[in-house]
C-alpha cells in the first residue's frame, strides 16, 4: 500500500437553494413531472460540478508529483456521515449557503462534499474505468474528461 502524503484535496459544491424552491413550487401546484425533472437536473448538476472540482484536485496532485485516489464523500463506504460536520468546517460551506440537518445531511440537498487522498506513489489496484486516475497508461483507462 502506498504511503499517504501530508496533503489531501477537499471540496464542497452545491446547486443552491433556488432549484429546490422551484421544484417544490412545481410539486405544490400539481406539476409533478416538471418537479421531478428539475430535481433530477439538480442531482446531475451537483455531480457534474463535483466531477469538475475532482478533476481540478487530481490535476493539482499531479502538479505536486503526487497521485490522487478516487473522491469519496461522507456516507460512502466506511466514511460515516457523522464526519460531514468536520469536513464542512474546513471549507467555506456557510458562504456557499450550505448547512447541515441534525442527521448530518446537507442543505440544499443538491450539494456534494468530498475528499481525495493524495499518495506518494500510485495505488496498486486503481479502480477500473476511473476517469480521475492519474495513471495515463492504465489498461482500464476510459476517455478523459474534456
Amino acid at each position: 500500500m502506498p504511503e499517504p502524503s501530508d496533503l489531501n484535496g477537499i471540496a464542497v459544491c452545491t446547486t443552491g437553494s433556488g432549484l429546490e424552491v422551484q421544484s417544490a413550487e412545481y410539486r405544490a401546484s400539481g406539476h409533478f413531472l416538471a418537479s421531478l425533472i428539475l430535481d433530477a437536473f439538480g442531482s446531475a448538476a451537483a455531480e457534474a460540478t463535483a466531477d469538475i472540482f475532482s478533476k481540478l484536485l487530481c490535476n493539482e496532485a499531479t502538479r505536486l508529483g503526487l497521485y490522487a485516489q478516487r473522491r469519496i464523500s461522507p456516507g460512502y463506504g466506511a466514511w460515516d456521515t457523522a464526519s460531514q460536520r468536520e469536513l464542512l468546517a474546513l471549507l467555506p460551506a456557510n458562504d456557499a449557503g450550505i448547512s447541515l440537518t441534525d442527521g448530518e445531511m446537507m442543505r440544499p440537498r443538491k450539494s456534494v462534499s468530498f475528499a481525495i487522498r493524495f499518495l506518494e506513489a500510485p495505488a496498486e489496484n486503481p479502480s477500473k474505468g476511473c476517469a480521475h486516475c492519474t495513471m495515463k497508461n492504465c489498461e482500464y483507462r476510459m476517455e478523459e474528461m474534456k
